[in-house]
């Protein structure tokens, strides 16, 4: 069978200081095959209209964001009063969904709610960041593809005060996620470079599911042109290459994969 992982569920901070991170350019991918040999190119959600919200949800969430009744709260806490009260019965829904249909609909799947997260907190100009948690595995098996899913949180923290002498040596945080698992482990901050990248990657393992593999082709270049060497993004490629008749390039980018990207 066929193997892709997806982050369709798929800045933690701690008490410790982060070790220096040496950023080192990204090595080339094997060649691959552009668009022509899948099919006429499409024309995919670009980044703005992932993360836009309607004219009426904006004003819908402002007003409640900034109704006197609340205002003595914290930012982030009303952002997380609004996502409680809004998306109490909110359904888990196995397809990655855009933010203004997460609001609409009330169901997405982790990284659809993570979506919507981002979107509210910069209408309220408030900081976020991205983690990827360790789950227990769930695998989804569609003719010979076998699908493993990543589990990812976005977390909401206080707004740092302006005023003389006051100061937090660890910033207030909330952990937005509606399947929070005791015991669960952070394995890791995801940026926003790679958070994109998954967006992109899941709509093209869906794609990849409805064999339209035009389709996830385009969803998942966009994904490697975000984040290049993306361990899930080059996955994907390879099974799109594999699927449409080319395995001598499918191989090149499997073992490209193996030999030089963690996919954690």
């Amino acid at each position: 069978a066929l193997l892709f992982f997806t982050s369709s569920c798929s800045v933690f901070f701690n008490n410790q200081q982060e070790a220096e991170v040496t950023v080192q350019e990204p090595l080339p991918l094997p060649p691959i095959l552009d668009g022509s040999f899948f099919g006429e190119k499409i024309d995919i959600i670009s980044v703005a209209e992932i993360f836009a919200l309607t004219r009426e949800q904006q004003a819908n969430f402002l007003h409640f964001y900034n109704d006197r009744k609340i205002t003595s709260i914290s930012p982030h806490k009303r952002i997380y009063r609004f996502m409680e009260r809004r998306l109490e019965s909110f359904e888990y829904f196995a397809d990655t969904v855009i933010a203004t249909e997460s609001l609409s609909l009330n169901k997405g799947n982790c990284l659809s709610l993570a979506i919507l997260t981002k979107s509210l907190a910069d209408l309220a100009n408030i900081e976020i960041s991205y983690q990827l948690v360790e789950t227990e595995p769930i695998y989804q098996k569609e003719g010979n593809i076998i699908v493993s899913s990543q589990h990812i949180q976005t977390v909401l923290f206080q707004p740092k005060s302006l005023e003389p002498g006051n100061f937090f040596i660890f910033p207030d945080r909330i952990v937005i996620d509606y399947f929070p698992v005791d015991k669960s482990r952070i394995l890791r901050r995801v940026d926003e470079d790679e958070f994109i990248s998954m967006f992109y990657s899941n709509r093209a393992a869906e794609a990849l599911l409805q064999d339209d593999n035009n389709l996830a082709y385009w969803y998942i270049k966009s994904a490697l042109d975000t984040k290049p060497n993306d361990a899930n993004a080059i996955n994907i490629m390879a099974v799109i290459h594999e699927r449409s008749g080319y395995s001598d390039y499918a191989e090149k980018l499997y073992l490209f994969g193996l030999e030089n990207v963690n996919s954690l």
